[in-house]
């Protein structure tokens, strides 16, 4: 998938081999960029609170280790890392503090000089898109519906049949994201979209990345 690839392909370049080797995925469901990290030479940990994805992690990607828990609980690994990333919008499930605590204790987790790559959805795309939006994937009808109030997005995806799929995260745009990582001890070296760091982040684009480098 050229996404993954993309996303592979600037994470390989923004933390390259062997300073950054010992990698923290936070949120990594079942492993569709740890697995490939590790079978570049990444020595990947990776973790999950779901564990039916960590089960099948486990399954799909040996090189990897799965650890089943929840992000708020991260202090509680007593390993340190090279890197941390925490990609496709996995960070800002709960409130606003509880959300500084957990990239606290992810650059809590770094070794010196270590690096954090966060991928994050920009609110003033979604602000400007809110309401019901229709799309089709293999014949079936989804109906999408975007709600932002204040700094959050509430989400919710009808998938017809009774089936509902409900979230709710604090969103940021590119500026309060750089001040939220300053005020957790941790410098933007890199800040675009597209993973790309020749894209600036904007309003038309839904999401922007940050690579963040610790003390």
């Amino acid at each position: 998938m050229e996404r993954t690839k993309s996303q592979l392909a600037f994470i390989k370049k923004h933390l390259p081999l062997p300073k950054y080797k010992k990698i923290l995925d936070v949120c990594s469901g079942w492993g569709r960029i740890a697995g490939p990290l590790a079978w570049a030479g990444y020595e990947v940990t990776a973790i999950d609170r779901d564990k039916e994805c960590v089960r099948e992690g486990m399954e799909r990607n040996p090189k990897v280790s799965f650890v089943e828990l929840d992000m708020r609980r991260i202090s509680a690994l007593t390993a340190k890392f090279d890197a941390v990333i925490c990609l496709w919008q996995s960070f800002g499930y709960f409130d606003e503090i509880t959300n500084r605590r957990i990239l606290q204790a992810m650059a809590g987790l770094l070794t010196p000089g270590g690096r954090i790559i966060l991928d994050l959805y920009n609110r003033s795309y979604f602000a400007k898109r809110q309401g019901v939006e229709a799309s089709t994937v293999a014949g079936a009808r989804i109906d999408t519906e975007r709600l932002v109030e204040g700094r959050r997005l509430r989400t919710r995806i009808d998938y017809g049949g009774g089936k509902v799929d409900d979230f709710d995260w604090e969103i940021y745009n590119p500026r309060e994201a750089v001040e939220l990582a300053a005020a957790c001890g941790l410098k933007a070296v890199v800040l675009c979209a597209n993973f790309d760091e020749t894209v600036p982040p904007g309003d038309s684009l839904p999401a922007f990345q940050l690579v963040l480098a610790g003390e």
